[in-house]
């Protein structure tokens, strides 16, 4: 059944005039569903014995993506709080000794750890794209039944990627500090990939090309996915 009370509400929220919620939470709900409808082809495929061969990739990928899903809906919702200090920073004295000095520097500091919301979204949305990941594993070992829902899963993915880096540079154009947005800019890690995920969208549609042999069962993604959250959202 469809939680539409939910989804109006969200959408209701997000349509109105108030700042939050807006493009961050939008961009990690993206990602949330994403791993979402590569949650279900999983379950879908663990529940036919017919696929039984690849049902060990599938577990692992089913707790990836979980992982990520959980990841996403924190981060939708640290993203209000974040975006609020930065209009709390903004909202400081300006008048005063020494006031202006300090309300710049609770902007700089408030738009830093914004930054990370969006830092931390890109890089989990690439997790769900990388040869050898979720996307990938289920377009080689899923049930072709679902075949259409992995493949809106990865447009997704995808979606809330570049979100994500649109969101990040509303951040970095604020900050006065060139070190840190340094810093920031080269936590992108997958420049290269992206150009090559952008132009496969383009050229083969809503499949990727085939990939060679099912990797073997890894250690799966769930201690990077949360590095990333440490790593961008202190306090998790």
């Amino acid at each position: 059944m469809l939680p539409t009370d939910g989804v109006a509400a969200w959408l209701d929220a997000l349509a109105s005039p108030a700042p939050t919620p807006g493009g961050g939470g939008a961009a990690a709900l993206t990602l949330a569903q994403a791993a979402a409808l590569l949650a279900m082809a999983c379950r879908l495929t663990l529940g036919k014995e017919k696929y039984a061969s690849t049902h060990a990739q599938v577990a692992q990928v089913l707790d990836d993506v979980e992982a990520v899903r959980q990841a996403a809906q924190t981060l939708a919702a640290e993203d209000a709080q974040a975006f609020q200090k930065v209009m709390d920073a903004y909202a400081l004295p300006r008048q005063g000794e020494g006031a202006a000095a300090a309300r710049n520097l609770a902007i700089q500091a408030a738009l830093e750890e914004s930054a990370g919301i969006p830092l931390a979204v890109y890089q989990l949305s690439g997790l769900l794209l990388l040869e050898g990941g979720p996307v990938r594993i289920l377009e080689q070992a899923g049930n072709p039944a679902l075949a259409s829902d992995v493949a809106v899963g990865r447009i997704l993915a995808l979606a809330s990627l570049h979100a994500s880096l649109e969101n990040l540079r509303a951040n970095t154009v604020l900050i006065k500090e060139p070190g840190l947005v340094s810093a920031l800019e080269q936590e992108l890690i997958y420049t290269d990939q992206l150009e090559q995920w952008n132009r496969e969208l383009m050229e083969h549609g809503n499949t990727s090309p085939a990939s060679g042999t099912l990797p073997p069962p890894g250690p799966g993604l769930r201690t990077r996915v949360g590095q990333i959250l440490r790593e961008f959202l202190p306090g998790t």
